[in-house]
């Protein structure tokens, strides 16, 4: 499995005709007037990308918001499955709300990301993320 697509943006949505995402107003910075800080009402868009072999399986994932120290602020959990392939790979779109708890918050500037995991069999893969920037830039 692979990450395909992590992006934050205004709102996303899949095209009915094709199924493909449509992502809008996409941002990687926030400069806040003071701190603690939070984000407006937003979503973190992501897409993965599973094997032919994957179909059935469900995998739990897990979104994680980690500071410059590698101190995580907040996590999402889900579980999912990969819906049938097309062209021998699937690929599942998911759209998060933003923020998604009251741990979404901001006490300095920085460079933070967010880490997509998968977890099978109580082993753990990163599979990428998407860095955001608050404060100067």
């Amino acid at each position: 499995m692979k990450l395909a697509l992590c992006r934050l943006c205004e709102s996303a949505d899949r095209l009915v005709s094709s199924g493909n995402p449509v992502l809008f107003g996409l941002f990687n910075r926030f400069r806040p007037v003071s701190y603690p800080a939070q984000l407006g009402p937003c979503c973190l868009a992501f897409e993965l990308e599973s094997e032919p072999e994957d179909y059935g399986k469900s995998f739990d994932v897990i979104v994680r918001l980690i500071d410059e120290d590698g101190r995580t602020l907040t996590n999402w959990r889900a579980t999912l499955m990969p819906g049938p392939n097309h062209s021998m790979t699937s690929r599942t779109f998911e759209v998060l709300p933003v923020p998604w708890d009251e741990n979404f918050v901001f006490y300095r500037p920085g460079r933070y990301r967010f880490d997509v995991a998968i977890v099978q069999e109580d082993e753990e893969d990163i599979l990428g993320g998407e860095v955001f920037v608050v404060g100067e830039f």
